[in-house]
């Protein structure tokens, strides 16, 4: 058994008790989320304020947490202090290692009887064959099923109209957290996504494929009744109406 921690002052001592008690004393002003240490506190309120205090001196990039700082400073330095004791390859993630160690067959006890697909854990298994048919959780409101309760919880709001997720800039609310970080690059101006072909950027996604249609020409929706083809669902609908007379 690992024997007792102790420490050298009594305050880390006794900050050290609210791991076990459950104690979390330091709370989030602005979304009154609860944190046991003061520096998980302030790592946390860097979600709101938009704050990167740790630049990588190499390529400037910025990051929020000092642990994300440190990964990306070792993609730069080479460093890959985990080796696989399989082959040759090594990894500079703790994690992205123990994923890698999963590939290896034997890791990989749990196999799906309808596909042949493997899992590190029963639970990621049992979560896999619901993709197969069984949706078990059903909306009380609609006839919506859904494989995981948090989804059925997310889709929920739809009908409740709750809001819980508010940009702290305009205080403007929404129902899911992707759309809130989506509006928020209309104030951060971050446009993530890029066209491979031309580098022209987009703040969100479904603006890169709607562009990324106009480039390779892509036309997925055929008109029956004329020879003209779209490259949007919603200018394909509208078309369709021009033929209803």
């Amino acid at each position: 058994t690992e024997p007792p921690k102790r420490f050298i002052q009594a305050s880390d001592h006794y900050v050290h008790h609210w791991i076990h008690m459950g104690e979390k004393p330091y709370h989030c002003t602005i979304c009154m989320k609860r944190f046991t240490h003061e520096s998980t506190l302030f790592g946390h309120q860097q979600v709101h304020t938009q704050e990167k205090p740790y630049q990588c001196y190499i390529c400037h990039k910025r990051f929020s947490h000092r642990r994300n700082f440190n990964i990306q400073m070792s993609t730069h330095s080479g460093l890959r202090p985990y080796p696989c004791p399989h082959h040759e390859l090594t990894f500079c993630q703790l994690g992205t290692f123990k994923h890698h160690q999963r590939t290896h067959v034997s890791e990989i006890p749990y196999e799906c009887q309808d596909c042949s697909k493997r899992f590190s854990y029963k639970s990621q298994l049992d979560l896999h064959q619901r993709t197969h048919g069984e949706r078990p959780f059903q909306c009380p409101f609609c006839p919506k099923r859904f494989i995981q309760a948090s989804d059925r919880h997310v889709h929920h709001r739809i009908h409740t109209g709750k809001k819980s997720y508010r940009c702290t800039v305009c205080m403007k609310r929404f129902t899911h957290k992707t759309l809130l970080r989506g509006h928020q690059r209309v104030h951060t101006q971050e446009k993530p996504y890029q066209c491979n072909i031309c580098h022209k950027r987009f703040s969100q996604r479904k603006n890169l494929n709607v562009h990324m249609r106009t480039q390779s020409v892509q036309r997925p929706y055929p008109c029956p009744h004329c020879d003209l083809a779209f490259c949007q669902l919603g200018t394909f609908k509208r078309h369709l109406r021009s033929h209803v007379s």
